[in-house]
């Protein structure tokens, strides 16, 4: 305790001096008073990382239990969303310009969508136009009640360069991450560029080898092992990797089907995440 409450003052002190040095600083000032709150409520920033169309967003919608966020065949995700916890299912979009912020609850996760997809997806939000400064979503998964909060983020690499910039943007916000890649296709000197840059910012990171489900025996083992081979050859040394099938896992979850939640590989990121936050 007391230990946090000398860091509290130290972060105090510097947004005070921030403040006290301009307009320029009040960005800076204002992440200083976010942190304030999140080391005051027990908030634990977990962002899922990775190239465009590794399912990002279906291994969160698995981990929630049903499908909250927007998902599509083409990139997608524009805007980092916030998934925090809440009794309610409930939608809290923030503006950059001087619009009030949108509030708005809903009964079910298809409602939560719909609010959703006008502000965080690429093809209803283009370029950012709606002027979106950070989405949050509050839904009553289990996980969510530890004090993580997770954090889709816009996939790099795709022909959408602001994306990317966006989520280069935002790592310093990540107290851990998921760095995803998949099975198909196997993890691309993009993706190894983007990790040595995560990993300057993020002091956790675990790796997950989604779309397993497109491979089949030997091929699943190819696929990990080379993996693995692949991060040992750029710093990590003996790297964890969970094999998941989001897909499956999300569809497990939604016919409440206990076999097919632990055979996608998801059971085993849940578990390992709940003993990581405790």
């Amino acid at each position: 305790m007391a230990s946090t409450h000398h860091v509290l003052n130290l972060i105090e002190r510097g947004r005070t001096v921030l403040q006290g040095l301009g307009s320029d600083f009040h960005a800076d000032a204002a992440r200083l008073e976010e942190l304030t709150e999140r080391l005051q409520e027990g908030r634990f920033h977990l962002a899922v990382l990775g190239q465009f169309k590794r399912g990002k967003s279906t291994l969160l919608n698995a981990l929630l239990g049903e499908e909250v966020l927007p998902a599509a065949v083409v990139p997608l995700t524009a805007r980092p969303t916030f998934i925090r916890h809440g009794k309610q299912r409930r939608a809290r979009v923030v503006f950059e310009d001087d619009r009030p912020p949108m509030e708005v609850e809903v009964d079910d996760a298809e409602g939560l969508r719909r609010i959703l997809t006008p502000y965080v997806s690429e093809e209803e939000n283009p370029d950012n136009r709606e002027r979106v400064a950070e989405v949050e979503v509050f839904h009553p998964a289990d996980l969510l009640a530890r004090g993580v909060v997770l954090i889709d983020t816009p996939g790099i690499g795709s022909t959408h360069q602001h994306n990317t910039l966006t989520t280069r943007t935002f790592l310093p916000q990540c107290d851990a991450a998921l760095f995803m890649v998949s099975a198909d296709p196997p993890i691309t000197e993009v993706e190894l560029e983007f990790l040595q840059e995560v990993q300057q910012h993020v002091p956790r990171i675990f790796f997950v080898l989604n779309k397993m489900d497109l491979l089949r025996g030997q091929e699943q083992t190819e696929a990990a092992n080379f993996l693995r081979r692949v991060l040992k050859e750029n710093g990590r040394s003996a790297p964890r990797v969970f094999e998941v099938s989001a897909r499956e896992a999300l569809k497990a979850r939604q016919s409440a089907d206990r076999q097919a939640w632990e055979a996608s590989g998801m059971e085993e990121v849940r578990h390992h995440l709940v003993d990581f936050l405790a």
